[in-house]
């Protein structure tokens, strides 16, 4: 079959997850682990071509529609409908045997599979450690993707190796100089990068995801960035950043808002957004970015929907540990609601904003038990 024109063709989260349940993925957990996979090479689909879901190269150009992307001189195959591609992804999943994992939610058996088949390099590069760094962080990406779909894979990665107790220490100078406390920055910054200052997204970098565009406007070279500690980056950029909210009157008192600083920085004013406030709706190019984010799939990421991936983050084991040692050297300071702070007084919530309060207050009474039990 001959070339044909490259065609960029995005699509939004309840497009694919239709497309794919539509195409024989067999159940919830199948459709968001499949979609994951697909929003990682894919920019989130906001840079699919062709409705090719998971940028797949032809193997016989003279029986199959291809097209060129960019400089890229391997031939790509294309399809002309985004349920045409999605029939042949999930056909092509399943034939690789990673199906399987799929359907349990196992992301890490999958990113196994797919190393042990030569996807993305060839197998004999797998152990290599620049191969098993690409896997953790695909692996990373896809559990990012499927937590934020409201899948059941677990957002919980390795602890990272920080600085301690120089990241504890910065965090407080942070919180001391006007800026948000520790549990209100550690679950955000989990949810960006990790908590891994080596975060590297090519146009982005950090343990905040600073843009080239800042770092450069800072005068810092941003492979250089990537091999900060924590601490210095959280002293020297993302302080700096913070600080911002502070002087123009807008001070940070929650999770939620320190996530809208750090994504959609021009959406927070002075006084506290409410919950029901639209951050970004279906037609903008961040929404098809962070679709994911959009909790209800009704078309719009709401600041309450944000609650969400703080509520998931701060869970997890990283967090939990950076936050434990955060409070390890300010014995006389006890930690706040990480999600709603004192922007959203949790007594007033209700329904699924109230349920997640009553959790995260739970979580909370267990590691301040922690804290003082050590410290005996």
């Amino acid at each position: 079959m001959p070339k044909v024109e490259r065609i960029v063709t995005p699509a939004s989260y309840s497009e694919v997850a239709s497309a794919l349940a539509s195409a024989g993925a067999p159940n919830e957990n199948a459709v968001k682990l499949l979609a994951a996979h697909s929003a990682v090479e894919t920019g989130s689909w906001m840079r699919m071509s062709n409705y090719n879901l998971g940028n797949y190269t032809v193997w016989n150009q003279a029986l199959e529609a291809w097209y060129i992307a960019g400089s890229n001189p391997r031939p790509f195959k294309a399809f002309q409908s985004l349920k045409e591609g999605a029939d042949w992804y999930v056909q092509k999943i399943d034939s690789h045997g990673l199906l399987r994992y799929a359907v349990s939610g196992d992301v890490t058996g999958y990113v196994n599979c797919l190393k042990s088949i030569g996807y993305a390099i060839p197998v004999q590069e797998a152990n290599t450690p620049a191969g098993k760094q690409l896997y953790l962080e695909y692996e990373r990406n896809m559990k990012e993707r499927v937590a934020a779909f409201g899948g059941t894979a677990p957002l919980d990665l390795p602890i990272p190796n920080l600085d301690y107790p120089a990241t504890s220490e910065s965090l407080w100078t942070i919180h001391d100089a006007g800026g948000p406390r520790p549990e209100y920055l550690l679950p955000v910054l989990y949810c960006i990068s990790g908590l891994r200052p080596q975060y590297d997204q090519g146009v982005s970098f950090g343990l905040s995801s600073t843009s080239l565009e800042e770092l450069t406007r800072l005068g810092i070279d941003y492979n250089a960035y990537t091999k900060w500690t924590a601490s210095s980056q959280l002293d020297r950029v993302i302080k700096q950043h913070l600080m911002l909210f502070s002087a123009t009157g807008a001070p940070i008192r929650s999770g939620i808002r320190c996530y809208v600083s750090f994504i959609i920085p021009s959406s927070l004013p002075a006084n506290a957004l409410t919950l029901d406030h639209v951050l970004s709706y279906s037609s903008d190019a961040f929404y098809h970015d962070h679709a994911g984010l959009d909790v209800n799939g009704d078309g719009v990421i709401t600041v309450g929907d944000l609650a969400y991936a703080v509520h998931a983050s701060f869970k997890t084991q990283a967090v939990q540990s950076a936050l434990s040692k955060a409070y390890d050297i300010r014995p006389i300071e006890k930690p706040h609601d990480p999600i709603y702070g004192e922007d959203y007084p949790t007594p007033y919530l209700s329904g699924a904003y109230g349920a997640l309060a009553f959790e995260t207050s739970a979580i909370l009474a267990r590691g301040l038990a922690r804290i003082f039990q050590s410290r005996k």
